[in-house]
């Protein structure tokens, strides 16, 4: 869309920057929820080239709308972010996922991801279920396994994901009601997703989260033993993104591993993460001497040290379950950072919060979906105008 021109010494450009939301509210795609500055503002732009800009708002904006445009941008973004860096992977955006059948939610019902998803609700409302069953996407075998243990006792559970890579592509799941999970890709039976993705999970660290056959053994356990199981990554990965976390301008500065031996006792050494937080003038602390919510600090900047390196490489969505142990102020400031154009990656957050209390406002880059009722008769209500 912009090259060099028929003469020399001259430019081309053929692009121009089209409204994902209308610049006038009764114009294709209207205003949504958006304010008159969110309207004006450049995260409201799109750069198409003259033909597609035209081609968006026929038949009133309805072939094209905001949240496919949201998907597409982002997905654009993301590919030129990592051109400029000089690599070469594949990309990919989750765009929606769709539940046609299942035992928590009504059906048929739909959620649509932005950079920042927000799933906010009380408890046992299947917050976690709809993550859990869009990370299956990526590992079936784990995601998809308290589903199948449920043989016979609920309705088969049959969802498609909406995945930008760069063309549209749905992947479906069936689970049946005696455990068989099957897949289709754009229709076509397939044995697994071949669609290369990576989904990062944190949690909290607790003993409640780890296989019942290795819960003897976590008293035991070292730091990095018990990340590695609760978090389901492997034990070098996470020593050796440890430099990666935080860092000088943070409140978590930095996290290391202390091999040193016990000061109270003989025994042998083991792995104890320390960690700097800012503010301590270079003091210390055991990991497990921390706050809950200074825990969560650090665990959320592993994630977004993991999903940062991941996502230049393959897709990457980094999921949260713990921003709820937070206050509203950080709350929010992690919602603004992950909301960041730099950051290549999408994030899904859980929340146990009405929507009143969720730490920022529908937009262009975030999405808020809110969750009420009981299993097998959840409502999910998407807040905004985002259809």
């Amino acid at each position: 869309m912009i090259g060099p021109g028929r003469i020399p010494d001259s430019v081309s450009g053929t692009g121009v920057a089209a409204h994902i939301f209308s610049a006038a509210e009764d114009e294709p795609r209207g205003w949504g929820s958006l304010s008159t500055a969110e309207i004006a503002s450049a995260r409201n732009a799109i750069w198409l080239c003259q033909t597609h800009a035209k081609l968006v708002d026929n038949n009133r904006g309805t072939d094209y709308p905001p949240a496919v445009l949201i998907s597409y941008k982002g997905f654009h973004e993301a590919a030129i972010a990592r051109r400029h860096a000089g690599i070469n992977a594949p990309l990919g955006w989750f765009h929606e996922i769709q539940i046609m059948q299942g035992p928590v939610f009504k059906c048929p019902t739909q959620v649509r991801f932005g950079h920042v998803t927000f799933l906010s609700g009380e408890n046992a409302t299947g917050k976690s279920a709809l993550w859990q069953w869009l990370a299956s996407i990526s590992d079936p075998a784990w995601e998809l396994r308290r589903w199948r243990r449920r043989l016979g006792t609920n309705p088969s559970l049959h969802f498609s994901v909406a995945y930008f890579n760069p063309l549209e592509h749905k992947m479906s799941v069936r689970v049946s009601d005696v455990g068989n999970i099957k897949f289709t890709l754009d229709n076509e039976s397939v044995p697994y997703n071949p669609l290369s993705s990576r989904f990062i999970v944190i949690s909290r660290i607790d003993r409640a989260d780890i296989p019942d056959y290795a819960k003897e053994a976590w008293d035991e356990w070292s730091d990095l033993e018990r990340f590695s199981a609760a978090l389901r990554l492997d034990p070098i990965e996470i020593e050796n993104i440890l430099p990666y976390v935080g860092g000088p301008e943070r409140f978590v500065k930095r996290v290391f591993i202390d091999e040193s031996p016990s000061e109270e006792d003989d025994s042998p050494a083991r792995s104890i993460f320390r960690v700097e937080l800012n503010g301590n003038a270079g003091r210390t602390l055991p990991y497990g001497a921390l706050s809950s919510g200074e825990q969560s600090y650090v665990l959320i900047e592993l994630g977004v040290a993991l999903a940062k390196f991941s996502s230049h490489y393959s897709p990457t969505v980094l999921i949260l379950d713990i921003l709820s142990s937070l206050d509203k102020i950080g709350q929010k400031e992690w919602a603004e950072y992950l909301s960041a154009p730099e950051h290549l990656f999408q994030t899904v957050i859980e929340l146990r919060a009405s929507l009143q209390n969720v730490p920022v406002s529908p937009s262009i880059s975030s999405q808020i979906v809110l969750f009420s009722g009981r299993p097998p008769h959840v409502e999910i209500r998407q807040v905004g105008d985002y259809q």
